[in-house]
């Protein structure tokens, strides 16, 4: 996907020499009518030596039967059965007013499949991330084969260099 947006040419009042393409992605299951499931602390914790600018979060859903195995024919409305929470843990700022459900925070021009897009980025420092909640609504009365749900999110960005690598460290 090519960035339409606002490309810094700084961070912290520094040129960024270049950039390299990173995702901080995790996975988690959750059932039905269910509230406060969250991904591990740790999982959209960016703990990498280098700014991370994310430009988008993915987040895709997929349904699991009672084994824990992909259903074949995958509903469409899966993304109107699970809503988000997601908060900035180091600025303490909610960037979703309440619960939203997924099919919201797509954004519409690119479909169900489509990501949270930011034309301007978000960057993270060492030790900021993340905490993202989960809440699914009642299924099984709709989809009975359906016994939980993966919410796979990805922030999808890049890791800004900010001045080379020195020989003496």
């Amino acid at each position: 996907m090519g960035r339409t947006g606002l490309i810094p040419a700084t961070f912290a009042d520094q040129a960024i020499k270049f950039r390299i393409p990173y995702l901080m992605g995790g996975e988690l299951n959750i059932i039905e009518d269910t509230t406060g499931n969250f991904f591990p602390e740790a999982t959209f914790l960016h703990n990498r030596d280098k700014p991370f600018e994310i430009w988008s979060m993915r987040v895709r859903l997929t349904a699991l039967d009672e084994n824990l195995q992909v259903i074949a024919n995958q509903p469409q409305e899966l993304d109107k059965l699970v809503r988000l929470s997601v908060t900035d843990t180091t600025k303490n700022e909610k960037m979703t007013k309440t619960p939203t459900l997924v099919s919201l925070v797509r954004n519409s021009e690119q479909g169900s499949q489509g990501d949270w897009v930011w034309y301007v980025p978000y960057t993270f420092e060492r030790s900021e991330g993340f905490q993202i909640q989960c809440d699914a609504l009642p299924f099984t009365t709709n989809f009975p084969n359906i016994s939980q749900i993966r919410v796979e999110i990805g922030f999808d960005g890049y890791l800004d260099v900010i001045q080379p690598a020195s020989e003496t460290r």
